[in-house]
């Protein structure tokens, strides 16, 4: 099906390694519908019941945000691709930042794409699961599929000589 590497003309393999790359969404997303079957979470509750510790700038946000909120993007945090938290933050030092980012609207009025929320998401399904976000997505999502050449690292990917460059053609 094409080309790993099209600079090299190094063809697919069976067993080339993919980096989950922005298909993370749609894994969180799923890995939050897996936690909500699983009765770990509830799509309507407060994350702030799950996460005591999550806060956006607007305090009646703050208690109400839901896990749909979050995957719907209408939090009424902005996107603040710009935002920095540090290289050595975990996402429970992130989550602890969002309190210090500007809103734009009011909860649930308008949509807005937002990372960060994907992220809440996927730290959500860590404090319902009791485990980190990539072992539940590997244990529950990747390996019942026998997607064993996924990864969630590019340390990892690039460790592997038969890993997908990533590319893309010019129109």
């Amino acid at each position: 099906y094409g080309y790993r590497d099209p600079e090299k003309n190094l063809e697919m393999q069976t067993n080339t390694m993919y980096r989950i790359a922005s298909n993370t969404k749609a894994f969180t997303a799923m890995s939050v519908a897996m936690a909500v079957d699983d009765g770990l979470l509830d799509w309507d509750a407060p994350i702030i019941d799950y996460m005591p510790y999550f806060r956006l700038k607007d305090p009646s946000a703050s208690i109400n945000v839901s896990a749909k909120d979050l995957l719907a993007h209408i939090t009424g945090l902005p996107g603040h691709d710009w935002a920095q938290f540090g290289d050595k933050a975990n996402r429970a030092d992130i989550v602890k930042q969002l309190k210090h980012l500007d809103m734009t609207y009011p909860l649930r009025t308008k949509h807005q794409y937002n990372n960060w929320m994907l992220m809440v998401a996927g730290h959500l399904v860590e404090c319902v699961a009791g485990q980190k976000w990539e072992n539940f997505v590997d244990e529950r999502i990747l390996k019942p599929l026998g997607m064993d050449d996924t990864t969630f690292s590019s340390k990892q990917e690039r460790a592997n000589d038969n890993f997908a460059v990533y590319h893309y053609e010019n129109s």
